[in-house]
């Protein structure tokens, strides 16, 4: 079953998809990708090696500067490297506390005010506009 075709958000690939995320960068024609990871994990946990084909040739910014369960703070620090240049995709990989950073980087990313506002005054958020692709390494 090919499940790259069409990739539509929320789509589900299956076990080992990290071994597709080149054809799915590709797909989506990210040439800039903004990758949230844990400072230790990401190499530990052998997704670093297997991704390094995958992000070859594309600009990467690694963000891992976060503590777990992160806090305001952490994802404004990632907002502001995020909005300080183009970014096509936010990749997420790792555990919960990476994944959450890179959906509260995505949320942030597409408000007009503040996180501090939005989470002040938890007005109607817009959607996200940046996709995310989240590749768990639990």
């Amino acid at each position: 079953m090919n499940f790259l075709k069409p990739l539509r958000a929320g789509a589900i690939l299956a076990n080992g998809s990290i071994h597709r995320v080149s054809e799915i960068l590709d797909q989506m024609d990210a040439k800039s990708v903004f990758l949230v990871t844990h400072e230790i994990a990401y190499k530990q946990s052998g997704a670093e090696s297997k991704l390094q084909a995958a992000l070859k040739g594309r600009h990467v910014f690694r963000f891992c500067d976060f503590e777990p369960n992160p806090k305001l703070e952490d994802a404004e620090r990632a907002l502001a490297h995020l909005r300080s240049r183009s970014y096509d995709v936010v990749l997420a990989v790792g555990g919960g506390s990476v994944i959450d950073m890179a959906k509260l980087v995505c949320a942030f990313e597409a408000q007009s005010v503040s996180p501090r506002e939005v989470m002040a005054h938890l007005p109607h958020l817009k959607p996200k506009s940046l996709p995310l692709i989240a590749l768990p390494t639990t």
